[in-house]
């Protein structure tokens, strides 16, 4: 499927909540678009597997299909967008400086804030020296952080690591869904 402009403004919609459900009404109505020309695109979406749909009565709800390998690509690409239209330049020296010895899972900046997803914690210190307002976390506990709060969605551009973070996020999707969703699961 080629992958319009359309498609991507559909995506990004999830920005902020990856576990969010809209009706295609809704999906129009915050593009400004026409239904019927949402609903195709949306429906091309669908049969790809980027998107799933649950049935409501005469209609459905639509939420991204985090298990989707492909959906992992189109959110990578949308964030990659979304770090070249902003200065990131210095983290990105750091990280390519401190690659040869600590392990990053993903790098997010979030609400004026780095998080720095590692492997091993013992480099915490060193990162926070640097970065003192930043957060280090292990995948662990930055999948425990998701589950609680929802707050790094909102205004978020991942610098580094982008399939390695939405992956993350796949794997806590279930929790996430009950603990962010209105409907029940």
């Amino acid at each position: 499927m080629e992958i319009l402009k359309v498609h991507q403004e559909i995506l990004a919609l999830y920005d902020s909540n990856l576990v969010a459900l809209y009706s295609i009404n809704e999906i129009a109505k915050l593009l400004e678009k026409p239904y019927p020309y949402v609903n195709r695109k949306v429906s091309e979406l669908i049969s790809c597997g980027v998107v799933n749909k649950t049935i409501i009565g005469r209609s459905y709800l639509c939420s991204l299909n985090l298990e989707s390998d492909y959906t992992i690509l189109l959110l990578s690409m949308l964030e990659l967008e979304k770090k070249n239209k902003q200065d990131f330049s210095l983290l990105d020296i750091y990280i390519s400086k401190k690659s040869q010895s600590v392990s990053f899972h993903s790098v997010v900046h979030s609400a004026g804030r780095v998080f720095f997803i590692v492997h091993d914690l013992k480099h915490r210190l060193d990162i926070q020296k640097q970065y003192p307002d930043s957060l280090v976390l292990d995948k662990q506990e930055f999948q425990n952080y998701l589950v609680e709060t929802d707050s790094i969605f909102r205004e978020h551009v991942v610098i580094y690591g982008r399939e390695r973070f939405f992956e993350m996020i796949r794997e806590v999707a279930f929790e996430l869904k009950k603990r962010h969703s209105p409907l029940r699961y």
